[in-house]
Order: C-alpha cells, then sequence, then structure tokens
C-alpha cells in the first residue's frame, strides 16, 4: 500500500517507521525546510506507551529519560507568597528532551522516505484513493493519508469542513534553563509540580541535559505557564522581538521584552515565590514562545485529573508546605 503522511514531527515519524517496518510503500512530508530539533522544549509520555514503544522499536532503549511516579499540585500561600501544597498524584511517567525524542524518531525513517520543504496545500479524496497537493505545485497519488500535522490539519478539514478552531482563551509560556543555572531547586526535590493559580496553572519537571545526562545538576528545567489573554489583545503577544505580527506562536528566542515583562509582572503575583524568583533569569537564559490553545490542545493538560492520589506522610507534607 503507497501511503502519504503528512507531518514529519514526533507523530508522522512514528506512524511512518511502523507502515515503512510493515512493508508499506511510504513518504513523509513536512512543510519546515529546517531541522525541527528546536522546535520543542520537554514532552511527558506515560511510562507503559514509552515502554510499548521500546518494545515496537520506534525507540531505542538507550534514549535518555528522566522519570517521575507522582506530580505535586502547589500554589501561592494566602498572605505568605509561599509556596502551600495541595496534593500530589500519582501517575507514572517518562519525562524527554523533545529533541531527543525527535531524534530518535527520525531515525526510524530512511532519508529518501523524508521530504522537507514539502508543504500540503489541499488533500484531494478520490473513490480509489487520496491525493495530497503540494505547493508550490505538484501532486502524488496514495492509497492512504495519514494527517499529522498538528491541530490545523488539512486532514481535519477535509473530513468536517466545519470544524474550525476557536481560541479557548488563554496562551502558554514555557521554556528551557540549565539546571546548573539554578541557585535553588524550584521543585524542591520532586521530578514535577504543577501550580495552580486564579486562571490557570502550570507545569515544571527535568528532563535530560543537551549531552542527554539525566544526573542532578546536569539536566533542563522544562516549564510552561497558561495565562488567559483576552482574544481583543491576542495579537499584542503574538509579536516577536522584530515587531513582526505572528498567526499562531512566536519562535524560540523571539518573545517580545515588553511581552515577557509583562508575564513575568503577572506570574510573580500568581505563583509561589519558589516556582517564579527564577522566572526573570530563564526569560534571559531561554528562549520561550507564546502559544495561542485550541480545542485540539485541552485534552492534553487534563489527564492527570483521573489519576491516582497519594497519602502523604505529616513529615512530607510539611516539607512541602
Amino acid at each position: 500500500m503507497r501511503v502519504g503522511i503528512v507531518g514529519g514531527s514526533i507523530a508522522g515519524c512514528a506512524a511512518a517507521a511502523l507502515l515503512h517496518r510493515a512493508g508499506h510503500d511510504v513518504i513523509v512530508f513536512e512543510r519546515s525546510g529546517s531541522d525541527l530539533v528546536s522546535r520543542g522544549a520537554g514532552i511527558g509520555m506515560p511510562t507503559a506507551v514509552w515502554q510499548d514503544m521500546m518494545v515496537h522499536g520506534l525507540i531505542e532503549e538507550t534514549l535518555p529519560a528522566c522519570r517521575t511516579d507522582y506530580i505535586r499540585y502547589v500554589t501561592r500561600g494566602s498572605g505568605t507568597g509561599g509556596q502551600r501544597w495541595l496534593g500530589d498524584v500519582r501517575m507514572s511517567l517518562a519525562l524527554f528532551n523533545w529533541a531527543h525524542l525527535y531524534q530518535g524518531l527520525r531515525r526510524g525513517v530512511p532519508g529518501e522516505l523524508y521530504r522537507s520543504a514539502a508543504a500540503g496545500e489541499r488533500i484531494e479524496a478520490r473513490p480509489d484513493g487520496t491525493t495530497p497537493h503540494l505547493r508550490p505545485g505538484g501532486s502524488l497519488d496514495f492509497d492512504l493519508v495519514v494527517c499529522a500535522d498538528g491541530y490545523r490539519s488539512m486532514g481535519r478539514r477535509l473530513i468536517d469542513p466545519d470544524a474550525t478552531p476557536r481560541y479557548r482563551g488563554m496562551v502558554v509560556w514555557r521554556g528551557l534553563l540549565p539546571e546548573s543555572e539554578l541557585r535553588v531547586d524550584p521543585l524542591d526535590g520532586c521530578d514535577g509540580v504543577r501550580p495552580m493559580y486564579q486562571g490557570g496553572h502550570g507545569l515544571m519537571y527535568y528532563v535530560p541535559g543537551s549531552g542527554q545526562s539525566t544526573e542532578p545538576g546536569q539536566r533542563l528545567l522544562t516549564w510552561g505557564y497558561y495565562l488567559q489573554v483576552p482574544e481583543s489583545t491576542l495579537a499584542s503577544v503574538l509579536v516577536d522581538d522584530q515587531e513582526r505580527q505572528q498567526s499562531s506562536s512566536v519562535p524560540f528566542g523571539k518573545v517580545h521584552p515588553q511581552v515577557r515583562a509583562g508575564f513575568e509582572s503577572r506570574l510573580a503575583g500568581l505563583l509561589p515565590r519558589c516556582c517564579s524568583s527564577w522566572c526573570s533569569r530563564a526569560a534571559t537564559a531561554r528562549s520561550m514562545p507564546c502559544t495561542p490553545l485550541c480545542p485540539a490542545a485541552m485534552p492534553a493538560i487534563a489527564f492527570a485529573w483521573s489519576a491516582t492520589p497519594v497519602r502523604c506522610s505529616p513529615r512530607s507534607r510539611a516539607a512541602a508546605s
């Protein structure tokens, strides 16, 4: 079977590797002409999924990953600004450096099957197959087309033309910071912390460093904070450091200084001090895109609420308060 895959990131590479190994004729179309390694920060997955990917040969056992068995929920203490413990939620996760995971999956796709700078324009469904039309011209016929091209997928438009993504009133500000540059551990010994605050929430965890080390002091802290931004003012935060308007996200290292300062100021009044004291330091050390959320992005942050609570001893609860 001839299979075309639109989108050459994590999902596209995983699908291509499995289908190619099963004997299908596969071609991946990736719209970006540059390497995708710098596109992400950290990414976590349930340990069972990680193990299943290794069993199926999608990733190697040597792929570095940090681990956590629970996520600690905290908030800002009333009047003190200190950290107040809300609870620990049990979940077994493998935490990856996005670049390492992407590279591992990309190695499973032979170079001749991966076409960069191949942006899809539309997908034509025919009785005997499917045809992706590419920019600036050209098309190929396939028996099956897999759409792994994100929340603005051409496939979604084909299946349900009226399914238009809607802005959910929030942006996410995220980035990476070398652990070696932190004076204190903002996670306070935990492997993952989710700060909760009025109108939003955040997430912080460690991933392997650029040298693929998972040793304390050599990891990267990945963090993301969800903040409410009215649609009427969304355009004002989707501006890069050269005053250029962006449509859906601001690239790494290009967040406008005034936007960054505004986010820092808001977070300083929302987060516990230990979660915000390093924020301006991180902003100068690493880059942070801000991205509007659409309905497709929301389920990814909801799974934690169905996890199992962990009972904390009085000693551990006091340490978290």
